[in-house]
This record gives C-alpha cells, structure tokens and sequence, in this order.
C-alpha cells in the first residue's frame, strides 16, 4: 500500500531535514509523537486518500533527520516553538501557502504552534492540548525509557495489540534517549493559552482511555477556540492514528476535505 511513498531531504535552517510524501491532492503535513519519526504514521496512511497530499516530516534529531546542535544543550532550551520554527520554514520551503498540520502528542502541539503561527488552514490536535504543562515531573522524565515496551503498555489503550506495542517500541528505540526527554521536557514546557492570534478550524481527538491527555483537557482547549470540534475515540489510548488508523482516518478526510 505504500509502494508510491517518496523520502526526500530539505534543507532546513542549514541542516538537513528528511520527509516522506505521498498523494496528490490538499497539502497534510504530519508531526510525529516524543522519541519516534515518520514511521509511527505508516498504519495511517494505509487509510488515508490520495486525494490528500500527506507529508510526513522527521523532526530535528528525530529518525533521518539532523540533530540542531540545540538540542544537546540542556533542558533548559527544550521548547515548541523551536520545533515550529522548523515545521514553519519547512513548510515554506516547500512552497506550500494552504495546508493543514497534523501532530500527536508533541506534535500536536507543534501543530497547533505551526498552524497558527504559519497560517494553516486547519489544525488537527490528537493526544494533545492547548496547556500541557507540568504534565510529567522532572523524575518521570529523567526515568523514561525509549526501550520498554512497558512504556508504551501504559499510555496505550487497555485492548492494544501485542504487535502493536512491538513495533512502536522498536520504533522509539531506534531514536535517541536524550531526544525523547528533551521532547518531554519542551512538552511539558507548553502553554499556548494567551498566544492564540486568529481564529482557525481545530479538530482534536482524544483516545478513551489516554491517560496523559484528560477530558478536562481537551474541554479547555475548545474554550479558547470557537472553531473547535472535539471527539473521543472508544477503546483506545494515547497513541490513537497507530492504534485506530481507520477511524482516524476517516474523521480526518472528513475535516480537511468537507
């Protein structure tokens, strides 16, 4: 099924930035989760039509991706916006003017950073939330694995399949243990509640059972944005486009080509 997928490399900010495309239709770019890459939405895109034009980008230090030398500096310089202004140059780079930003988890609020800050026509959030501050505690950072499949267990849904768990887990394993806390770190760094400058579509999904991302939430985040459509996926957990792909995927066409 993705047979037709093309990996290319951008220059991004003088490093090279890997992405892989696919489709011919509405521009749709994709940002993946803390410590994974493109791969995580490869089940996705079994599901999506190529009449959208899906773009799956690595971020920074992230799967094929160059690491900005940033990231290794600390803690203390881990935040979204450093990932948007990456997602937003590239973007440009591309020459896209319409588009629409898909992240999950981290990514989603990347995407919700890029798609107001570089005039996205729609924002689909899932797995995230306008204020994911202080969601995780220094010692929940500074112990997270990108190794255990214990990990993923957890914030997954309570009927996820074993192969599922493998796969993700080999997924982040291949990626950095520094990059998956300094993405936890710029995630629990991120209020967005006061930076919000126009208003714009917003589709947010929450898994049933996520148990990082409450109810309340993503309530919230609907407060602060009148063009806002919430949903809450039945059986699932935090990683929803891996563990639904299929719904996921309808509810996305739906939003972006309605």
């Amino acid at each position: 099924m993705l047979e037709e997928l093309m990996g290319k490399y951008a220059e991004v900010k003088g490093i090279k930035i890997y992405y892989e495309k696919i489709g011919n239709g509405k521009p749709l770019v994709m940002i993946h989760p803390s410590g994974f890459d493109d791969r995580f939405y490869h089940k996705l895109l079994n599901f999506i039509t190529r009449d959208i034009t899906t773009i799956i980008v690595d971020l920074p230090g992230h799967g094929k991706s160059d690491v900005d030398p940033i990231q290794l500096s600390g803690k203390g310089s881990a935040k979204v916006e450093f990932y948007g202004d990456y997602i937003i140059q590239f973007i440009k780079n591309l020459g896209l003017t319409k588009f629409s930003v898909l992240g999950t988890s981290l990514g989603g609020d990347i995407a919700l950073d890029v798609g107001m800050r570089g005039n996205a026509e729609n924002i689909i959030m899932i797995s995230s939330s306008i204020n994911t501050r202080s969601t995780f505690t220094e010692k929940d950072i500074e112990n997270a694995s990108n190794s255990d499949p214990q990990r993923i267990m957890r914030f997954a849904g309570p009927n996820v399949d074993r192969k599922l768990v493998e796969e993700l887990t080999w997924i982040r394993s291949t990626n950095s243990l520094e990059m998956l806390r300094w993405d936890l770190y710029a995630w629990n760094n991120f209020d967005y509640t006061k930076k919000l400058e126009r208003e714009i579509n917003v589709l947010i999904i929450r898994g049933e059972y996520d148990p990082l991302v409450s109810k309340k939430m993503i309530e919230d985040t609907c407060k602060y944005i009148n063009k806002c459509k919430s949903l809450e996926f039945k059986g699932v957990g935090h990683y929803v486009p891996a563990e639904d792909p299929k719904n996921t995927a309808k509810e996305v066409e739906k939003f972006i080509l309605s």
